[in-house]
Order: structure tokens, then C-alpha cells, then sequence
């Protein structure tokens, strides 16, 4: 998710846009008051797309038995083995 900051009035909002409307199509953002200072909402902005993010472990670095069940399994299919060439 991604978030912004818009001011309207003298108050500051931080909106977050959660995805598609799956009936238009169209972004869907929420707004949420941050008061008076641009600098809180921000901050507020961060927070709230963080955390409709979750945790990113796409950094991090995997097990052995991780790899072995999640990218090099499933490549390969069970009792096919390749061609024979030549006599």
C-alpha cells in the first residue's frame, strides 16, 4: 500500500490507498485526520502503510530446507529424466 499527504482547511490528512475497487476499478483511498502539523502526518502516512504492508522478508535469506521445498521442488517433476543421445 501506498500513502500520502494532503492538507485541506488548515488540517493535514494522511491517505492510504488500499487497493482496488473491485466494482469500479477505481483506487480506493482512506483518509485519516493528522491534525495541524504536516510533519505528524507524515509520520502518521508511514506508519499506516507499513503496517497494511506487513513485514517485508523478501530480504531476508532462506533455510536450506526452504529453498529446497519452495524453489528447487517444485521445478523439478518426479521420475522424468532427460533423453538419451547417441548409440
Amino acid at each position: 500500500m501506498k500513502g500520502d499527504v494532503t492538507g485541506k482547511r488548515g488540517r493535514y490528512y494522511a491517505v492510504i490507498y488500499e487497493g482496488l475497487d473491485p466494482v469500479t476499478g477505481r483506487e480506493r483511498p482512506r483518509w485519516h485526520p493528522a491534525g495541524d502539523d504536516r510533519a505528524a502526518a507524515e509520520q502518521l502516512a508511514a506508519r499506516l502503510a507499513s503496517e497494511l504492508n506487513g513485514r517485508n522478508d523478501d530480504g531476508r535469506s532462506l533455510t536450506f530446507g526452504a529453498y529446497v521445498t519452495k524453489h528447487w521442488l517444485p521445478g523439478k517433476t518426479v521420475g522424468s529424466r532427460p533423453p538419451r543421445t547417441g548409440a
